[in-house]
């Protein structure tokens, strides 16, 4: 299924931000600052991540309390799986959607981030490595 061009813009515009590092992440640029502070982990090992929301399935607006809980089922599911995460937020750079919690989650494999985006409704997610541009994916 294709999502609607228009959404996809959207998606497109959005601005991915990882607290932790202070960073915002755009579709289609390279992010040097992320880059840096993904190599001073302790690991050192870092080659790619996955920015995912379980926030409003299908992009439909869901109430605060039905987005918190899927983001924690979410969390739990990464959790459970043993990524390496942190907390990030997509938001809309027209300010017409509430921002929408997410995970950045360190070298999932696409398949399996693939899948949890499908078994928590998403029409896409964003992918990255270190020194090439993010990526949007649709799903």
């Amino acid at each position: 299924m294709t999502t609607k061009p228009s959404l996809l813009d959207v998606y497109r515009k959005a601005i991915y931000t990882v607290p932790e590092f202070e960073v915002d992440i755009l579709i289609d640029k390279k992010n040097p600052n992320l880059d840096k502070a993904l190599k001073a982990l302790k690991s050192g090992k870092v080659k790619s991540w996955v920015f995912i929301t379980a926030d409003n399935p299908h992009s439909r607006m869901r109430s605060s309390a039905e987005n918190t809980r899927a983001f924690l089922n979410l969390e739990e599911r990464v959790k459970k799986a043993e990524h390496v995460y942190y907390d990030g937020w997509a938001k809309s750079i027209r300010n017409d959607w509430p921002p929408e919690h997410a995970l950045f989650i360190l070298d999932i494999p696409m398949e399996e981030a693939l899948q949890i985006a499908v078994d928590f409704d998403q029409k896409a997610i964003v992918v990255g490595e270190l020194g090439k541009n993010a990526t949007l994916v649709e799903i």
